[in-house]
């Protein structure tokens, strides 16, 4: 059997790849879109952090924000309902 030399570098250029990236912000929308859906609280409101890059590659979140009220109900309903998890199955 043969050696495997992995290029991480070119890995890496992959992951933060322009394509990579807006894909990333895609699925964080649609679970964004669907964590929403799935909410019980009146008023609770998820959202999305855009694609950003990282040490390793990129990263793209869904929250359930800070600051204002809408973002206070989405933690609750998140804490009583675990509806970021149940976002990512559907």
């Amino acid at each position: 059997m043969g050696t495997v030399k992995l290029n991480n570098a070119g890995f890496k250029a992959i992951r933060q790849s322009a394509g990579v990236m807006a894909e990333l912000n895609k699925q964080a929308q649609a679970m964004t879109n669907r964590a929403n859906g799935l909410s019980q609280v009146k008023g609770a409101e998820y959202r999305t952090a855009p694609a950003r890059t990282t040490d390793r590659g990129s990263i793209a979140l869904v929250t359930t924000g800070h600051g204002d009220t809408a973002a206070v109900k989405a933690m609750v309903d998140n804490a009583k309902y675990d509806t970021l998890t149940k976002a990512i199955g559907q």
